[in-house]
């Protein structure tokens, strides 16, 4: 099992460590490997993600909040930014193939939209669970290829 968040914010990480630490105990038979995204993305996925989000987020939340609320009905912006992440994930898709996981879990919005994309491209019978980690379900979250088993989130 993979377990793969991104540290763009620190709710996805302690997400993927909780449920890292469930499953390990839950089924100890199992090999669970949890990764961070952007360990395995280029520089620019990198700083984009890793460090631009947490800046704009504590010095302009206005902006950021904006951005956030207004991009909920903007197709475009997804596009755009699904292309940006598959451009920079390689070394993710080379995992992915290497590892063949039987599951993978995404507690962010990223992985699981390359993961569902690599499902499909590959033909790996993988499958897909999403855990929400913000506080609402914003489009992004919501897979529009691939086959996604299941999604959870907590109250």
């Amino acid at each position: 099992m993979l377990i793969v968040s991104a540290r763009a914010g620190t709710g996805h990480v302690k997400a993927a460590e909780a449920l890292e630490k469930a499953f390990s105990r839950r089924y100890p038979d199992v090999l669970v490997k949890r990764i961070d995204l952007l360990d395995f993305c280029a520089q620019p996925a990198r700083q984009l993600y890793g460090r631009a989000y947490g800046w704009v987020a504590k010095t302009f939340p206005f902006f950021y909040g904006y951005f956030y609320s207004a991009s909920k009905g903007v197709q475009g912006t997804h596009r755009v930014r699904t292309w940006f992440d598959r451009l920079n994930a390689t070394p993710f898709f080379r995992l992915l193939a290497a590892f063949r996981p039987d599951a993978v879990v995404c507690t962010h919005f990223i992985p699981a939209n390359l993961t569902a994309w690599h499902q499909k491209r590959s033909r790996h019978d993988l499958r897909v669970f999403v855990t929400l980690t913000d506080y609402e379900v914003h489009p992004f979250w919501l897979v529009g290829h691939g086959r996604i088993e299941g999604y959870s989130g907590g109250p």
